[in-house]
């Protein structure tokens, strides 16, 4: 340090140790403030593992005369650098004039610098003055000065506090000090309101001391410790990033050089290489006909199927597992989506020697063999394309013919080579007759036949292509149209399947079908049968234009004839079909209540309600069928008198027909009239399309409940508020709810109670969007449930709902369904309602079968197993329905014990009272209206329908 010097102390000065030109010191080592000879840059670098500092970054530069503060960190390390030879520094007292200048030079500092920078407002205080600090206030100076609060109330670090956390070397800020320095460049935060006043640095050493000073020091190197720490973070990344690049920029260079013998593109593999699974669905979605309009997934998800799920939801297709057996690569089958044993993806098209494995990523295809067939997964995955929600004639018909072009193709090339070749079949015929016979040539009667037989056979195998093409798209259609129709029935809304019978939905499902079958197998058929038609005629008019008017008119009555009577067929077909439907409607009803029939002795009055509906049916049938009677012998008298028309025509004709051109005119004949038949065979087929289309509309027309509009609800946390909800069944019928309103907390335990008829269960359909309110409406976690997919919302709550049956199959297949659950998992849901000892008593546990309904079992097993099924998912919300009447007092406590561990939302229909003592609240619904809610012993202590229900039960 330089101090001033007197004579007598000359010596003193001139025999202390030197500092060098350019030699670090660390402030660390510092006793206390100095004051530079020289000129001194300061610098920062952080500290290595060894101790020693790392690369330096400049701070500042302190001009002679500056202070010199002692500065420390445990992972930085600040070094001055004095720019010229100089006398070692010593410690010495704090001066004004030399701290003003060490505030100017930090001030200049770029950590302080910045922090300025950053501010949009700044507050300029002067000297001597005193005022009021605002809470969260930016204050300055224009030349050096000290700011002092009645209370701690300045920051120095709040523009670096994130950088700090990221580091994890420093808190966000140091403690609020009720001093701080003030300059050109210097920013201070305030961190609350109080009084301060302004000084100058000789009136601020005058009362300060010098601790107050050095926090100042040590706020402002932990600033700057914060700084460097974020520039070398934004440094390291700007690296990384440059690297990153490097290497994408070497991958794309390798993709170029390999894109000749992949085929894809560099975009394209790079995309496929971070979502493999994404890319693998589009290669089957191109292979199968239809597009899978997915984005590449930014975080795909560990679990293969998981991921499969929620991109099969986005994209809108469908899919199910299936178990690949032995040898399964060498039959015939559709493509798959396979895995290997790692989790890759891989697509398994069906080749004509067997199954192929494609690479999403590399395009690379292998064919599968025994040792490739032993590294892929058990299970594969088959995808089904759904229906547009929006579906008419046309983009049904654009569905159906989705990915069937190329069959569609070949069968009109063999259409086409079997028109050419039968138009040899009459040329042939008149040769025979006009050349061959008359002048006896053996030889060109054997080369004529030998013309024919050879067009026989070239016909034949032609008519095999085109039939193996029709085979394949139909079959090809039924697979891509049943999957799609019944997963479109699946998703529409409740209130449709309130107007239509299970047998009559039946009949209208199935008839897509036979609407499918019939336009793409038939229709072709009539479409090869008129080009068919249309060349005869044409060689008809060149052997005899005269007989050609007689066969068009004759063709023309015939068309006309049939019309007709198709016209009256498809009438008595259509009321068959709609009668076909209620039958078989009232046989499922009348089969499901049988037990009911013989109870209440009313077999007769079912076989006569049955008997007159089946009646009114074979008699729709009947006048259908006698039609149809009609219509076929007409096809087999037509042909008849055709051909007498024919001959008598040709007898007035013979001077300009001979008979060589008769026998080719004839022949000619004979096709056209064929293709007649079959275009008006077809055409009967056609035309009974018609009823089924018509029956099959409301299925077509209606939309289904989950669209692609809807929101993601996200996580439910359980939380349900309900909104003046008002709800009919029917626009004309009265209101089943008035002004309904009520909130559920997360967690929350509530049941609804009331006589029967209430709107209990109304509610319960509400809440899970079976109906749609007809005002107010239904929140989850504050989302609207009309703007919400209903799918993604059921999938988090477990219901179980009124007359809820089992389905055939083992108790295991009971309680897990279609997902994939352990047995253990299982086993601890039976464990959880109590069903757990009734299994260990059945012989064959878990896989003891269920029948029908669940007729083996008792009424609290069924229960219980259905209780279980809701709780294997472990649902985020459990909605009850009646689920426990069946249950005694001892499986009832275990049950509701099991439950109440669950810490889950639950809202339970009771009608058993004593089931909901345990309840946060209860709701007591009357006539559609909530006339009471509270707790079970608040409702018992008040009068009023809560009390009188508890008190029936009693007696």
């Amino acid at each position: 340090m330089t101090v001033k010097t007197t004579p007598n102390r000359m010596d003193e000065v001139l025999n202390r140790p030197a500092l060098l030109a350019f030699q670090p010191v660390d402030l660390a080592t510092l006793a206390g403030p100095v004051v530079v000879d020289v000129e001194t840059h300061l610098y920062i670098a952080r500290r290595m593992a060894n101790g020693e500092a790392g690369q330096r970054v400049f701070l500042c530069t302190l001009p002679v005369g500056a202070h010199l503060l002692p500065m420390q960190s445990a992972h930085h390390i600040f070094l001055a650098v004095p720019t010229a030879a100089a006398p070692a520094w010593e410690s010495c007292p704090l001066q004004a004039n030399a701290l003003a200048l060490w505030q100017m030079a930090l001030a200049q500092a770029p950590c302080t610098a910045a922090q300025g920078r950053r501010e949009q407002a700044v507050r300029i205080v002067q000297a001597e003055k005193s005022f009021r600090l605002d809470a969260q206030e930016a204050i300055t100076a224009r030349a050096p000065l000290w700011i002092l609060s009645e209370e701690p109330a300045f920051a120095f670090a709040d523009s670096s506090a994130e950088a700090a956390q990221n580091t994890g070397h420093y808190s966000a800020s140091l403690p609020p000090v009720a001093v701080a320095p003030l300059g050109r460049g210097w920013v201070i935060h305030t961190t609350s309101a109080a009084g301060a006043t302004v000084v100058t640095p000789d009136d601020f050493l005058a009362h300060a001391a010098d601790d107050v000073v050095m926090q100042v020091a040590t706020a402002w190197a932990q600033q700057a410790a914060a700084w460097l720490d974020t520039q070398l973070q934004q440094t390291g990344e700007a690296v990384r990033q440059s690297r990153r690049q490097a290497a994408a920029n070497y991958e794309s260079a390798l993709a170029n050089v390999a894109r000749s013998a992949t085929g894809i593109s560099p975009a394209t593999r790079q995309a496929a290489a971070r979502d493999p699974l994404t890319a693998a669905l589009r290669l089957l979605g191109q292979r199968q006909g239809f597009t899978i309009q997915l984005e590449e997934q930014k975080e795909p998800q560990a679990d293969p199927e998981r991921q499969l799920a929620q991109l099969a939801q986005i994209a809108g297709f469908r899919y199910r597992r299936v178990t690949l057996s032995d040898d399964w690569q060498h039959e015939a089958g559709l493509p798959l989506l396979g895995f290997c044993a790692e989790g890759q993806p891989l697509v398994l098209l069906p080749e004509r020697l067997g199954y192929v494995a494609l690479d999403p990523v590399t395009n690379v295809r292998l064919p599968v063999d025994a040792d490739v067939a032993a590294l892929l997964a058990p299970q594969a995955y088959q995808l089904y394309a759904s229906l547009p929600d929006r579906l008419n004639a046309r983009t049904l018909i654009r569905f159906v013919l989705r990915g069937g072009w190329s069959n569609i193709g070949w069968m009109l090339i063999g259409a086409f080579m079997v028109m050419l070749l039968g138009l040899v079949t009459p040329i042939v015929m008149g040769a025979v007759v006009g050349r061959a016979i008359p002048m006896a040539r053996l030889d060109l009667l054997v080369e004529l036949v030998l013309v024919l037989v050879t067009v026989a056979i070239n016909i034949t195998l032609f008519r095999i292509i085109g039939g193996q093409n029709s085979a394949r798209f139909t079959t090809g259609v039924d697979l891509r149209l049943q999957p799609a129709v019944w997963d479109r029935v699946m998703r529409l809304p409740s209130s449709f399947f309130r107007r239509y019978g299970v047998g009559d939905l039946a009949t209208r499902v199935l008839g897509i079908k036979q609407i499918a079958t019939t336009l793409t197998g038939t229709a072709v058929s009539a479409l090869l049968a008129g080009v068919m038609s249309l060349t005869s005629f044409g060689l008809m008019a060149w052997y005899s234009p005269a007989l050609t008017r007689f066969a068009l008119v004759y063709g023309l009555l015939t068309a006309l004839l049939l019309g007709l009577l198709v016209r009256r067929q498809v009438r008595w077909t259509q009321e068959a079909f709609a009668l076909q439907g209620q039958v078989k409607t009232l046989t499922l009803q009348l089969l499901t209540g049988i037990s009911k029939l013989r109870v209440a002795a009313a077999e007769e009055r079912a076989f006569a309600r049955w008997g007159n509906a089946y009646a009114a049916q074979r008699a729709s049938q009947m006048r259908a069928s006698v039609v149809q009677n009609a219509n076929t012998t007409a096809l087999a008298v037509i042909p008849i008198i055709g051909t007498l028309g024919l001959f008598f025509l040709a007898e007035l004709d013979r001077q300009t027909l001979d008979v060589a051109a008769f026998v080719a005119f004839y022949t000619a004949f004979g096709q056209f009239m064929a293709a007649v038949m079959n275009v008006s065979q077809t055409l009967v087929g056609v035309l009974n399309v018609a009823p089924l289309y018509e029956r099959a509309q409301p299925i077509l027309r209606e939309v289904p409940e989950v669209d692609a509009s809807r929101n993601d609800p996200g996580s439910l946390s359980g939380a349900i508020a309900v909104r003046h909800l008002t709800f009919r069944y029917h626009d004309s019928g009265p209101n089943v709810l008035h002004d309904v309103s009520f909130d559920i907390q997360p967690g929350e335990f509530v049941a609804v109670v009331g006589p029967s008829g209430a709107g209990k269960s109304t509610i319960l359909r509400l809440l899970l969007g079976f109906d749609q309110p007809t005002a107010g409406a239904v929140y989850y976690d504050s989302q609207d449930l009309a703007q919400l997919d209903l799918r993604r919302v059921r999938q988090q709550i477990g219901t179980v709902l009124q007359h809820v049956g089992l389905t055939p199959g083992s108790i295991y297949e009971n309680i897990a369904g279609a997902a994939t659950i352990s047995r253990a998992d299982v086993t601890e849901a039976a464990r959880l309602v109590g069903l757990d000892k009734d299994i260990e008593q059945m012989p064959m546990g878990l896989e003891t079968m269920v029948s029908e309904g669940g007729g083996n079992l008792s009424g609290g097993q069924r229960q219980r197993l259905i209780i279980a099924r809701v709780l294997v998912r472990k649902p985020r919300l459990i909605f009850f329905d009646e689920a426990t009447s069946a249950l005694d007092n001892r499986t009832q406590a275990v049950v509701t014990e099991s439950l109440a561990r669950f810490k889950t939302t639950r809202l339970v229909i009771a009608h058993r009272l004593s089931t909901i003592r345990g309840a946060d609240k209860i709701l007591v619904l009357d006539q559609g209206h909530i006339v009471q809610q509270g707790s079970f012993d608040d409702l018992m202590a008040q009068d009023g329908l809560f009390q009188e229900l508890v008190r029936r039960q009693m007696a």
